[in-house]
């Protein structure tokens, strides 16, 4: 097979795929006092036969090393379904209806989301040299945390009508003029607190495979 110095060449494995995804939960719920509800859970999910884009060229692209099964092509783009993916997490949430003009939502997550592919868009962008496995013939060797992982995430609202005005608590008797500035109204806020994504370290467009501490020691800085 031959073909331009420098041209990229598109394949679509015809061995196509439908992705599959599963979900699942377990979910208790307890309610107390008059309007308060307790909820805990446990959710999952997987997914295979995702998009996966890889280079099966000859090229030896530090960002996407090729698989070789074309050669004399640097860069022969394949797009195949060979990816896997997983979610599990631990959902809580603490709710008061909403009564007596007050509300109250709080949750919090804690979560983890594993792949072997962030498809076709990741954090670094788009494509296999972003995207793309560092060993195309060892996808098991990307499996890690996803683009997707965010480990902890606590959110926090609620609503309160402020109890001054006609039909309220506080002076309910209050001039209709009067009532149109300074009655009827609420407060409402959303807070979301959570951890930062997860990240790539990257040199000359490839990313760096580092294994145990890269701080090196004295011994091996005297080493040169």
């Amino acid at each position: 097979v031959l073909a331009p110095t420098g041209s990229t060449i598109i394949f679509n494995d015809p061995n196509r795929k439908d992705a599959r995804f599963q979900q699942y939960n377990l979910t208790f719920q307890y309610g107390f006092w008059r309007d308060w509800l307790a909820e805990i859970a446990y959710v999952g999910s997987t997914g295979n036969n995702l998009l996966i884009v890889q280079n099966i060229g000859s090229g030896n692209d530090a960002g996407a090393p090729g698989s070789r099964e074309v050669p004399n092509i640097g860069n022969v783009i394949a797009s195949r379904y060979l990816g896997e993916f997983s979610y599990n997490a631990l959902q809580s949430k603490l709710e008061k209806r909403f009564a007596e003009g007050f509300s109250v939502l709080a949750t919090y997550t804690f979560a983890k989301a594993i792949d072997n592919t962030p498809g076709g868009f990741c954090l670094n962008g788009g494509g296999q040299r972003s995207c793309g496995p560092d060993n195309p013939l060892r996808l098991d060797l990307d499996r890690g945390l996803s683009d997707t992982d965010i480990r902890h995430r606590v959110t926090f609202a609620s609503v309160w009508d402020i109890p001054v005005g006609k039909q309220r608590r506080y002076w309910s008797d209050m001039p209709t003029a009067l009532d149109y500035i300074i009655g009827g109204w609420q407060i409402n806020n959303i807070v979301t607190l959570q951890s930062g994504p997860v990240y790539d370290v990257t040199v000359n467009g490839g990313r760096v495979d580092l294994l145990g501490d890269p701080t090196p020691t004295q011994a091996q800085r005297d080493r040169g």
